[in-house]
């Protein structure tokens, strides 16, 4: 579609007898972070990079709960970006012939600088479709001061689940209308999902034995008992009203939000609850 359209404007300007060199654009489409200084230092990156090679650079940062049907309409209509940061799944994609190999921007670069786990997860056929773009850490934060209230504050560190499901029970509701933990259950958000994982990783699951049909283990035992009971343990939390009542209803950013003003003792979550915390919530630092 976007090669039809390049042609036809090019065939108009002939026949105008009109010589215009037409500068080359690059069109982005990136999942939008809650740091927005992540977004500022890509842009500056992505138009200083524009500038010195003559190309009009265009950004359009997308929440994350609208990326994956935003960009799979684009797909269908043949209106898709140039290049996306934070898009999935790449396997599907790549094996619609969708994507560019990324080898030689791989060699160029340097492949010591890659994390090889992250180059095999984006590699199909022995083709590498995507790279990654940042690392994160995702960890507990917890609201010291609840669980010194609840006379609980020698657990932590967490060990394992169950002194996670006891601190949120012994934290609920200390101060009234602060609920003992923040999970995520909403379906239009990733941090369902891999908040899901953290706790089912925690209780000994996994995903893959080998990067095949048959080694998908998700669903084999022990897997699939250690499935539900990660499923169970969040509707225990759930149904215990441990976490907010509108939790079913969260996105990615909201258990963020949950934490800065005050709703929640504690959630799991990357750096940017803590970024949040620096630049917006000085007070609870400490």
């Amino acid at each position: 579609m976007k090669q039809r359209v390049i042609v036809l404007v090019v065939v108009l300007v002939l026949l105008g007898g009109i010589a215009l060199a037409q500068k080359p654009a690059l069109e982005i489409w990136g999942r939008a972070s809650f740091a927005p200084a992540q977004a500022y230092w890509f842009n500056s990156l992505a138009y200083e990079w524009g500038a010195a090679n003559g190309v009009d650079v265009k950004i359009t940062w997308i929440p994350v709960a609208d990326m994956s049907p935003k960009l799979a309409t684009a797909i269908a209509s043949g209106t898709e970006p140039d290049m996306v940061i934070g898009g999935y799944p790449t396997a599907k994609f790549a094996e619609a012939g969708l994507l560019l190999p990324l080898d030689d921007l791989v060699d160029r670069i340097g492949r010591d600088d890659f994390f090889e786990i992250k180059l095999k997860q984006g590699m199909i056929d022995g083709k590498i479709y995507s790279i990654p773009s940042g690392f994160e850490l995702s960890w507990m934060h917890v609201r010291k001061d609840i669980l010194e209230k609840a006379g609980i504050l020698d657990l932590l560190p967490f060990d394992n689940e169950e002194e996670v499901l006891m601190a949120a029970e012994k934290a609920n509701q200390v101060e009234p209308g602060v609920y003992g933990i923040g999970l995520p259950l909403g379906g239009s958000g990733a941090d369902c999902y891999w908040t899901f994982q953290i706790y089912y990783y925690g209780f000994g699951g996994g995903f893959l034995s080998d990067r095949s049909v048959e080694g998908a283990v998700f669903g084999k035992e022990p897997n699939r008992s250690i499935a539900k009971k990660t499923f169970a343990f969040e509707k225990d939390i759930y149904d215990r009203g441990l976490t907010p009542p509108d939790s079913g209803e969260w996105v990615d950013i909201s258990n963020n939000m949950a934490f800065l003003d005050g709703r929640i003792a504690m959630t799991s979550n990357p750096m940017s609850i803590w970024y949040g915390i620096m630049t917006g919530k000085p007070d609870l630092v400490a």
